[in-house]
């Protein structure tokens, strides 16, 4: 389930391909607050994380700033670049899919060649963890994914996992597909 999402630009910036923390911050702050998510709340972060020298810390900085700092343990963070490559316009959806595939497995999986850490980047002073080898997802009951940035725009998205209770066969299918899949067994019973 998607609690809540946002879209923003950075606006003004020293370069066009350069982000604003400040506005990235600010996104996520008012994504997370109008989904009734605290910062605490978060328990993982799917980041955009394309590994640049100017990129990753103006995001990591914003991530720390709005979601890491003040907490009792680091924020885990991770990219699905490091796994798969950029996949420039299918990148989100990339980063989504693995957010979900990580609730329904219970594993939030490495970010490759993560190491040496960007040594630009303050992770401790910033409350934040990347990812670098397979951890469970335990005591992750709602693990979000609340960024995805590129450019000079910024996008936030936060899933959560849903109850983990499992939904009977007829409700799972509905009752329309209940009905289709009795009668074509029995061609020959009324409805």
């Amino acid at each position: 389930m998607v609690l809540g999402t946002g879209i923003g630009a950075d606006g003004r910036t020293p370069g066009l391909s350069l982000p604003s923390a400040e506005a990235q911050e600010r996104l996520m702050r008012q994504v997370h607050r109008h989904a009734g998510v605290g910062p605490e709340d978060v328990s993982y972060v799917e980041a955009h994380g394309t590994g640049t020298q100017a990129g990753d810390p103006i995001e990591c900085r914003a991530l720390g700033d709005a979601l890491g700092a003040g907490r009792d343990t680091p924020l885990p963070i991770g990219s699905v670049k490091s796994n798969l490559g950029h996949l420039e316009s299918g990148a989100g959806m990339a980063g989504l899919l693995k957010c979900v595939l990580m609730l329904r497995n219970g594993v939030i999986p490495a970010s490759l060649h993560a190491e040496p850490l960007n040594p630009a980047i303050d992770f401790s002073g910033l409350g934040l963890k990347p990812v670098t080898a397979p951890r469970p997802g335990s005591g992750m009951p709602r693990p979000p994914r609340p960024g995805r940035s590129r450019g000079g725009a910024a996008a936030r998205a936060g899933p959560y996992g849903a109850p983990r209770r499992r939904l009977g066969r007829r409700r799972a299918l509905g009752h329309r597909a209940e009905r289709h899949r009795r009668e074509h067994r029995n061609p020959g019973r009324a409805r």
